[in-house]
């Protein structure tokens, strides 16, 4: 049974499948990271949280829902953490829960918000208004999948992710990156995902990336055809491996046994 929860906040990243949680829900994320290397995902730590990841958080917090920010974040009156009494307010803070950033962090962060809310291209798709950060849960044979999706507009063909980077680059650059980092792993699943459980037949998953220093530069990215449906197979093969893994209690390297390596053709003078 597929469904759409509303307003969850942090309670969506509440019993995700993890090593000593294999029965959890499995997200784009996880997948992603099992699907590399199933070893490596059973046998490491909690992922470490970077700096990168942690503004992109700040903007989506800043553009999606703007409501949580005081609950969530602390804005320091110190430039850095690297003083005493800096670091003393920041233990204070967080052991109250709450994420220590800076005023400069808030400032960038609430400029690349405003300006991938105003980017021109998008404003077509949110002339009869949308809903953010809407969670879906389902299931595909024995595992649980949730994802989160950033935009939902009332109305169209379209759901809507947010994307910081530190550069844009040129549309081939952002096809890279987009197979790269498993973007069309996660438009495949969240429309089929949406689809299951709206009933709707949505086809197109727009990526709206974000440079992260100023000018804050903006590009619109529709996702459909051979992304969606490479996206599509990929999911479901790591699902499918998944649940493998699972049943057998088995969890294989990236590259089992001995293997026998051939010269690449690049290297040959």
């Amino acid at each position: 049974m597929s469904q759409l929860v509303y307003n969850l906040g942090r309670k969506y990243y509440e019993g995700g499948a993890s090593p000593s949680n294999l029965g959890g829900y499995v997200s784009k994320s996880m997948l992603w990271e099992f699907d590399q290397s199933p070893w490596k995902w059973f046998h490491s730590g909690p992922k470490e949280t970077t700096p990168a990841m942690e503004f992109g958080s700040l903007v989506h917090c800043l553009a999606l829902t703007p409501t949580e920010y005081a609950e969530t974040y602390a804005v320091s009156e110190y430039d850095s953490f690297r003083t005493k009494a800096a670091q003393e307010w920041r233990d204070s803070m967080e052991a109250q829960g709450k994420v220590c950033i800076t005023q400069s962090q808030l400032n960038a962060a609430n400029e690349c918000a405003e300006s991938i809310l105003n980017d021109l291209d998008l404003q077509p798709l949110f002339v009869t208004g949308y809903k953010t950060e809407v969670a879906v849960y389902s299931q595909i044979g024995e595992t649980k999948v949730r994802g989160m999706i950033d935009l939902v507009p009332q109305a169209g063909d379209d759901l809507v992710d947010i994307k910081t980077t530190s550069s844009i680059g040129k549309a081939d650059d952002l096809a890279s990156l987009v197979v790269r980092r498993g973007y069309h792993f996660q438009a495949a699943l969240y429309l089929d995902l949406f689809n299951a459980a709206t009933g709707l037949e949505r086809t197109n998953f727009v990526l709206a990336f974000v440079e992260t220093s100023a000018p804050y530069e903006t590009a619109i990215v529709n996702l459909s055809g051979d992304f969606i449906e490479q996206g599509r197979i990929g999911y479901m093969n790591a699902i499918a491996k998944y649940q493998k893994c699972v049943s057998e209690k088995m969890f294989p390297k990236a590259v089992e046994g001995i293997q026998e390596l051939s010269y690449p053709k690049w290297a040959i003078k």
